[in-house]
């Protein structure tokens, strides 16, 4: 019995790990402050804050992770067909990114349609998350 739970124990731990993604968004406002719902002073309760943001984490493992060429890609098409994007280089294997579309980018474009994020070393994608409505942009040749 002992040695059956110790070799279990081993397996689940030296076992392969894939990688792991995980992208949710969601509405922001000044609504969303501590200060707002208990009424104390907060100089950002008089700042017009709202938009959408985008979090993001992960977990890579270390097979999958070299500093330096794993990069976070985010692709954030808007309502109004404009495309955000950052490719950001990843210094951990695990953590956690807050992408957000506020003020005068929120306003103008009337907030995010959908959105890609990848997981990326040496250009090869190794985790990826999409938003159910997003779809690659069509590209027009012109002549």
């Amino acid at each position: 019995m002992r040695i059956s739970f110790v070799l279990g124990l081993f397996f689940t731990i030296v076992s392969c790990s894939h990688p792991y993604l995980s992208v949710r968004s969601d509405y922001f406002s000044r609504k969303d402050l501590a200060s707002y719902h208990l009424d104390t002073p907060d100089p950002r309760k008089n700042q017009a804050i709202y938009g959408q943001r985008i979090y993001i984490s992960w977990y890579l493992p270390s097979k999958e992770f070299s500093e330096g060429t794993t990069f976070l890609e985010i692709q954030v098409p808007l309502k109004n067909g404009k495309i955000l994007s950052e490719k950001k280089p990843l210094e951990r294997r695990f953590g956690r990114y807050n992408y957000p579309i506020q003020g005068d980018v929120y306003t103008e474009s009337g907030g995010l349609l959908s959105y890609l994020v990848q997981i990326t070393n040496d250009g090869k994608v190794i985790a990826e998350s999409r938003h159910k409505f997003y779809r690659e942009p069509i590209k027009s040749q012109e002549s």
